[in-house]
């Protein structure tokens, strides 16, 4: 007879706003039951690009309200930040051995998925022959 096995990879898709801590403790929870983890963060062109040229009204998700600014003044600390943020999301679930993709939303996610499992698949198989 033939041994089969059920395969579980969950996949965490979020735009991952939260502290790097919070994210750490979560995968730390995935990870204490032994589960491997693929986080996908999906952000929109523009927060990714901010791209934003004139003065402009911000509306807050989580009740903050509006706020207006001036989108130039704040670009370059924006994107900073942003790639910060990005960087220390990417570094948590390396530590835990999970994998991190940052997805454009205004982008197809196919060709980026596939590469993305055929670098898995690559990688197990190597885990399994060692």
């Amino acid at each position: 007879p033939t041994k089969s096995f059920i395969f579980k990879l969950p996949v965490i898709i979020s735009d991952l706003f939260e502290s790097p801590n919070s994210i750490r403790q979560s995968l730390a929870r995935l990870k204490h039951r032994q589960q491997d983890v693929m986080l996908f963060q999906v952000l929109d062109q523009q927060e990714l690009q901010f791209p934003f040229l004139r003065d402009t009204a911000f509306q807050g998700l989580e009740l903050e309200g509006r706020l207006r600014v001036d989108p130039k003044a704040l670009r370059e600390a924006y994107l900073e930040v942003l790639a910060k943020h990005i960087e220390e999301v990417s570094l948590v679930a390396g530590q835990f051995g999970f994998s991190h993709t940052v997805f454009d939303s205004h982008k197809s996610v196919g060709p980026a998925i596939s590469k993305l499992l055929v670098r898995r698949s690559a990688l197990i198989k190597r885990s399994k022959s060692a």
